[in-house]
């Protein structure tokens, strides 16, 4: 089977498109090719960029899909902006009742980003929660605002537990019928097996970038900062799956690449032996979207050939849904830099496991249950 068909070739197409590294002829070209527009729209769904899918098509009317995919395409459109207007409400909330209480803090991903790098807000994704990094010393009092404005915790029973092996706690705020989730992060973790990195955050609270978004600002995480979250991000966290993760990073680059200090990059992702998890992302946004990482950056940071073999392309770019639970297992193996970090790794996460057991045992509360 030929890879990338041409739905994938024309998703890739539309993208670039979108974010004017090139003309339209070539979706043109590729939509007239007896499209399975069905397909499209659901990848496009599963990537998070129905929104700039349905941008493309307005602006490229001569594309003639079927009514039901317009309407569908239509209704996400649609729906991503009211579930902005909805974070929108919530994050402005939280963001004036935090700093008028003197504490710092950052978003990252959703609205900040959108705002941050995307030609217009609506083009991102709004995604399914509120992702704000804080400093750790500051939980307790993070807690406290938050349950000042109406936030509770999604699942009391496993705050301390997900805070010390992953870095994040879920809150919960109900707007009407909706629960907007709340995700406080103090730490980016590159292995997935075991527990938070050693991010150092020296100098980091001196260098949020401030976005203006409608009437407030949002305070976004820097830029370094920001490259090192999205890369563990798009490798750790998803695999790889989801080009929404890619287009924030080429969009990222393009802007702030020039300003961007790629030695002190290269140094963190060796000393926290997570090379793997900048070189694949970067690697693949380069190959998907021409986005231009520094070749000398990628040479420094760059797995030997047998790491390099062993991560099945073809698997993990460019899918249709979900990547089966075995790629993910896998795929964290593989995106350790030392494997025989495996063996501590699986101990810290066999502990994790059964530490959620006990607690699971002793309230009857499951980690997913709010």
């Amino acid at each position: 089977m030929m890879w990338p068909a041409k739905e994938q070739q024309f998703i890739l197409s539309f993208l670039k498109f979108s974010f004017g590294y090139e003309d339209s002829r070539n979706i043109v070209n590729l939509a007239n090719e007896d499209l399975d527009w069905k397909r499209v729209a659901a990848m496009a769904g599963y990537h998070g960029i129905s929104s700039i899918l349905h941008d493309c098509l307005q602006k490229n009317r001569e594309i003639k899909i079927p009514h039901s995919v317009k309407k569908a395409l239509e209704k996400e459109y649609f729906g991503n902006i009211a579930a902005g207007l909805l974070f929108e409400k919530a994050l402005k909330e939280i963001i004036q009742h935090f700093e008028h209480n003197g504490l710092t803090f950052a978003v990252h991903k959703g609205l900040g980003l959108s705002t941050l790098l995307y030609p217009e807000p609506q083009l991102r994704s709004s995604g399914t929660d509120l992702d704000i990094f804080i400093k750790k010393d500051d939980y307790l009092q993070v807690k406290n605002l938050l349950m000042e404005i109406g936030c509770r915790l999604q699942n009391i029973h496993y705050e301390y537990h997900e805070m010390s092996y992953i870095g994040e706690v879920k809150y919960v705020k109900q707007e009407g019928s909706i629960k907007v989730i709340i995700d406080l992060h103090t730490d980016f973790n590159p292995n997935h097996w075991g527990k938070v990195s050693r991010f150092d955050p020296e100098g980091f609270w001196d260098s949020l970038l401030k976005v203006k978004y409608n009437d407030f600002f949002i305070p976004c995480l820097p830029v370094e900062a920001n490259l090192i979250f999205l890369s563990i991000h798009c490798a750790a966290n998803h695999i790889f799956d989801r080009l929404i993760n890619f287009c924030d990073l080429d969009l990222l680059i393009r802007k702030y690449g020039d300003k961007t200090d790629w030695g002190k990059l290269a140094d963190f992702a060796r000393e926290n032996k997570s090379r793997k998890v900048f070189y694949f992302p970067l690697n693949f946004c380069q190959k998907l979207l021409g986005t231009p990482v520094p070749q000398e950056f990628l040479e420094a940071i760059r797995p030997g050939p047998l790491s390099i073999s062993l991560v099945p392309r073809k698997l993990l770019l460019l899918r249709d849904g979900k990547p089966p639970k075995w790629l993910e297992r896998y795929m964290h193996f593989v995106l350790l830099d030392n494997p025989l970090d495996f063996l501590r790794s699986v101990r810290i996460f066999s502990k994790r496991i059964l530490e959620e057991c006990f607690i699971k045992r002793k309230t009857g509360s499951a980690i997913s249950e709010g």
